[in-house]
This record gives C-alpha cells, structure tokens and sequence, in this order.
C-alpha cells in the first residue's frame, strides 16, 4: 500500500539539499528549538533501552485507562535507494465502565528514519517532529471508538484528521486541498497558520497542511492477565501541504507501507482512580520505549 506522509520534498529539492549539506541545520539545532518543540521521545540509536515494569493495576475486562503505542512500518526511496521508516503514535485509551465507549488521547507521534548510508548527517533528511501547540490540539479533540459492550473489541475503521473539520465522510471524502481557506480547513493548533503546523528538522522548517489517516483496526485481543491488549492495523495517510517556511517544504511525496505487521499495544495502566499517580502523556512520552520493550508479540 502507498502512503503519502510529510517526509520529504522531489529530488529536485534533494538534490539542492545535497548541495548545500544540512540546509542550515547545526549541531546544536535541537538546543536552538527546544523553547519551542517538545522533543520527548525522540529515538536515539545510542542509547540503550532498559525495560520499564509498572507496578500491576489490578482491572477487570477491558475497562480503565491503557498506554498506546501504535507502530507503522514503511519505506521510501527518495535517492534511489529505499529508507526505512518507522512511525510511533503514541495515546492513552480510556474505556468506559459499561464498554461501549473508549476514547484515544493523542500524546506523541515520534519519526525514526534510517537513511542508511544515503543520509544527510546525524539528522535524515525528511525528519520531523510535533509541536507542542499541534500535540495539544490534537490532545483536545480525542478520537472516540464505539465498543459492543461486552468485553471485546472488534475490528473498526476509523478516520483521524489534522486541520480539517465538518467533513461528510471522513474516510473518503477528497481532501480539500484546492483552497487554503475552505469552509472545512481550519487553525486547529492556533498558530495563525493554515491547517496543522509540522516542523521539519531537515531542511529545518515548517509546513503547514492538512492530513487525514485512515486505519483499519483488526480484532484486539486481552491477555490472559489482562495486563495487555493487541492488535493490528493497515494504515493509509492522505496529506496537502500549502506552505512551507523552506524551500521545498510545500511537497509531499508517497511513503510505502512494509509488508509486515503493524502492531498496537495496549498496556493498563493507572487511571483517573489513582488521583496524583494517574499515568499521564508526559509519562508515555518519556518512557514509551521502556514500557513496550517487552511487550507481547503481534502476528
């Protein structure tokens, strides 16, 4: 399957980049930004992961709150040659007393792109990150899923959109990507820009646009200990860009999803119930990689 994803610009725009290394993106560059951009759970490919074990939260079914950790596996070749890429979606579910209702809190996406030896430096070209006004909007307009009510999850498609809003069919409406100012376009992170704002770390920018993913969500599973929820996903993601603060950051270009599994990972965690020691984005943020590195295999 083709996704379109905001990585990377036309080889035209690869080949200026080249020319001119890093497009003014210094070492320091994460430093400079972080006033600005939350980069909590950024991947370091140095850094040794160790296992982070909760203290057990006693549920019962699938009610109460659970850390999410999606992961979509893809390609793509912009210099010929294919780059591995790697999407985290990172929410926390809460899941109503009666099971009929669970809502997704969005709390990170985190990009991990492995240019292999076609890279641009430290930091691949295409790389980005969410900004905190972005994660925040995208916070407050939770995603909510219709459950049967009793104890199971079955297979759903859903639709998730950024800076779009009042469409008719959110799975296959075109997007309106023909006017900036559109009736069904907004400012969702209030920024004063068009759509949502994504910043690109190289060639360092922004770009404002419009996305909508669409996921088709296989049947979950509770483990026995109902201490994890599994399943699958096959993604596809849409996406215009209008603007771009850097040569080249109004393009987009198609991403390849992998022919392998995508997994989702449910793992309870503490709810409203606990008071003070509820478990938070800023917790998944920071210790998501810890939290899933033991998480039970997905077929």
């Amino acid at each position: 399957m083709t996704n379109t994803y905001t990585m990377i610009s036309t080889f035209l725009v690869l080949s200026f980049l080249l020319a001119v290394p890093g497009c003014g993106w210094k070492t320091d560059g994460a430093e400079r930004l972080s006033d600005r951009y939350d980069t909590d759970g950024d991947l370091d490919a140095e850094e040794e992961i160790e296992a982070i074990e909760l203290e057990k939260v006693e549920g019962e079914g699938l009610v109460g709150r659970w850390a999410v950790r999606m992961v979509l596996h893809g390609t793509m070749a912009p210099l010929g040659s294919p780059w591995d890429i790697t999407l985290n979606n990172l929410f926390i579910a809460d899941i109503s007393e009666d099971e009929t209702e669970m809502t997704w809190t969005f709390c990170n996406q985190v990009v991990n792109i492995d240019a292999g030896d076609g890279g641009s430096g430290s930091t691949p070209l295409g790389t980005n990150e969410i900004p905190v006004a972005l994660r925040d909007a995208l916070a407050n307009a939770p995603i909510t899923f219709i459950l049967p009510g009793d104890g199971t999850m079955p297979d759903q498609q859903m639709g998730w959109t950024w800076g779009l809003k009042d469409m008719d069919d959110i799975i296959n409406d075109p997007l309106p990507s023909d006017d900036p100012n559109g009736p069904k376009i907004w400012d969702q992170d209030e920024d004063g820009h068009t759509g949502a704002t994504v910043h690109v770390l190289n060639p360092e920018g922004d770009r404002y646009m419009i996305r909508r993913a669409v996921w088709d969500i296989a049947e979950a599973q509770l483990s026995d200990d109902e201490t994890w929820i599994t399943s699958t996903v096959v993604f596809q993601i849409d996406e215009h860009a209008f603007e771009g603060t850097t040569f080249g950051l109004d393009q987009v270009a198609p991403i390849t999803a992998t022919e392998v599994t995508h997994p989702i990972h449910y793992l309870r965690v503490p709810g409203e119930e606990a008071g003070e020691n509820a478990f938070t984005c800023e917790t998944l943020r920071n210790d998501y990689q810890g939290l899933f590195l033991n998480a039970p295999e997905v077929e």
